[in-house]
């Protein structure tokens, strides 16, 4: 991200001295309310991640580990501090990789969750965060960000559900995948014969990564707010939108695809 500032210099002007204790954190914007937009992001009160914006994310930086950073959100073009109107104060392990996802909304008029759920803006954690995965494969975290959408499965049509009871709010641990082209079905909770969308999922051109794949925007007729779409977040901080598809992707042998889940 252009506007990024380089975390270790940051943290060596506050300190005067070199960070002995790390962990990496990849920072997902995924809060759809239009007031966050975009945000800058402070730890310890000084600017980190300015202009960040909505569907945007870092790559894989360092922080420091095993000491408290109070990590504070503030509207975007923030003149200081004194702009922030959120703090959550976090704690890293030394040698720990993490996914760390903004997300819910600001402005509790918005569409909320049919089931429920509390989609007041936080940051959700999820640990370890993985950059990699084996040639001819693809490690895939997936995240419900999408405020005003049901709990929902994924499947891969003629291969079955991949991911099950997703409620919004909620990390589902990595998936190993192989490293093909695919169609990405969403349907509501135990009900996989109602799709509601489908994406295109080029997983070949991300052979040998791990990303983030999460859903964000607002699903429902909203014309006036983010839609519902499916993004890939990954190491080097590039996000990926995926594209609507009608028809399921064709490949030679789905039971050879099965076979690799």
């Amino acid at each position: 991200m252009k506007k990024l500032l380089t975390i270790a210099l940051m943290m060596t002007a506050m300190t005067g001295a070199a960070i002995a204790q790390t962990a990496t954190v990849q920072v997902i914007h995924n809060s759809p309310d239009p007031a966050a937009a975009m945000v800058d992001v402070y730890i310890n009160d000084e600017i980190a991640i300015p202009d960040f914006e909505f569907l945007n994310a870092t790559p894989v930086i360092e922080l420091p580990a095993e000491t408290e950073l109070v990590i504070g959100v503030a509207p975007g073009n923030s003149a200081g501090p004194e702009d922030i109107i959120a703090t959550f104060p976090v704690t890293l392990m030394d040698g720990e990789s993490y996914v760390v996802m903004a997300t819910g909304v600001l402005d509790g008029s918005l569409p909320g969750n049919p089931d429920g759920e509390d989609t007041a803006f936080t940051l959700k954690v999820f640990a370890p965060q993985t950059s990699s995965a084996m040639t001819g494969e693809v490690e895939a975290l997936v995240y419900h960000g999408s405020p005003s959408a049901p709990t929902v499965d994924v499947q891969v049509p003629g291969v079955g559900v991949l991911v099950d009871d997703l409620t919004y709010g909620m990390f589902d641990g990595y998936l190993t995948a192989p490293a093909v082209d695919l169609v990405l079905e969403i349907t509501p909770g135990g009900d996989n014969d109602t799709v509601v969308a489908a994406f295109e999922a080029p997983l070949s051109l991300l052979d040998g990564l791990g990303v983030v794949v999460f859903a964000a925007g607002f699903f429902g007729d909203y014309p006036h707010l983010p839609e519902f779409g499916l993004y890939v977040a990954l190491p080097d901080g590039t996000v990926v939108t995926l594209h609507p598809s009608s028809v399921a992707t064709e490949v030679t042998n789905w039971s050879d695809v099965k076979s690799q889940f």
